[in-house]
């Protein structure tokens, strides 16, 4: 997916897309520890995946949350708008 990013070279975003993996690889294990140290192990995971639910939610496409929008976007359909004069 990063290689096919429009409007960016494919080397550079495979890159970034490596650079925030190994990062996220590096720090992860150290932050699940503090936390798993303050609180609980058992929080620090739950409030992780909450965390990457969270993101993956705010990535999706705006026509995937909204049924109007892909309902519209169908070449073909009715509308229940009054016309414009």
């Amino acid at each position: 997916m990063a290689g096919n990013t429009p409007g960016i070279p494919r080397a550079q975003a495979v890159a970034s897309t490596a650079i925030v993996a190994y990062l996220g690889f590096l720090v992860g294990p150290l932050v699940l520890g503090t936390i798993g140290d303050v609180v609980s192990l058992r929080f620090a995971i739950a409030l992780t995946v909450l965390g990457v639910q969270f993101f993956a939610h705010s990535l999706r496409p705006k026509s995937l949350l909204s049924p109007i929008a892909d309902f519209r976007s169908i070449p073909g359909t009715v509308t229940a708008e009054p016309p414009v004069s």
